[in-house]
């Protein structure tokens, strides 16, 4: 507790003295964060422009840098699973650097965009898709107790979706449009499976209900044994320790079950 007051009284003095500071003249916060960045950027620029033979001013130089780190990072956490390279650490880098500059500096524009570029945008629609269905589906199944009204929601949710695809569909590559039509399938399979979809979630809750109290009863049992184990042995004690221990072994099968 002391602690946390500490650190609470220095942020708040912190807070009150930084802006009288900036209001002086002292301390530009903005300006130091933008002298950092240049400074980065003077430092590290030359050197990723020389492994990926292009400049700071190609539009796709900072995602190029990106797959470079990325390929570099991946390619280093292989080779450390392989027995052969596992003491030899130079070793492990030196070659995922150089996998590394091969695969980013010999790409061309046109093969960046499309194997690296496009397959990331579409995990992002991918991702961004599954996860509205989720959300909506665990709400619509939660708070919306009646079918009728869980198909009504799910028919909205639907509509929307179908036309944001017809409005982005200009601009959607393959992966994008496989991606929408996923997502409207799904939807479609929410209508018609409504019933199965929440006896599935009814049926999850209860389970997860029956797990808390398999698992408090372990516990219980755990503390129980404990007392008994310590105390002065007798005949009465002896039985109850077996009936507990018998009732541990059942409860933990039936929680290895859901």
């Amino acid at each position: 507790m002391k602690k946390a007051g500490i650190i609470v009284l220095t942020l708040l003095i912190l807070s009150w003295i930084i802006p009288l500071i900036s209001a002086y003249g002292y301390l530009d916060f903005r300006q130091g964060s933008n002298q950092v960045i240049q400074w980065i950027q003077d430092f590290s620029g030359p050197f990723f422009e020389v492994m990926l033979n292009t400049s700071t001013y190609d539009q796709y130089f900072f995602a190029k840098s990106l797959f470079l780190i990325l390929t570099f990072v991946v390619v280093l956490t292989v080779l450390e699973k392989v027995s052969m390279f596992e003491d030899k650490t130079g070793v492990r880098v030196i070659l995922a650097v150089a996998i590394a500059i091969m695969g980013a500096r010999y790409v061309t524009e046109l093969q960046f965009v499309q194997y690296v570029l496009l397959p990331y945008s579409v995990l992002a629609i991918a991702i961004t898709m599954g996860l509205n269905l989720l959300i909506f589906g665990y709400f619509i199944h939660s708070a919306v107790p009646g079918a009728a009204g869980r198909k009504f929601g799910w028919i909205i949710f639907l509509a929307i979706l179908i036309g944001m695809f017809f409005d982005r569909l200009p601009e959607l590559s393959e992966g994008g449009v496989l991606a929408y039509s996923i997502g409207i399938l799904l939807a479609i399979a929410a209508i018609a499976f409504d019933r199965r979809l929440q006896e599935y979630v009814g049926l999850r809750a209860g389970r997860d209900a029956e797990r808390n109290i398999l698992t408090q009863r372990l516990a219980f049992i755990e503390q129980k044994l404990q007392v008994l184990n310590a105390a002065t042995p007798s005949a009465n004690i002896t039985r109850t320790i077996t009936a507990l221990e018998k009732e541990y072994r059942t409860t933990v099968k039936k929680l290895a079950k859901l």
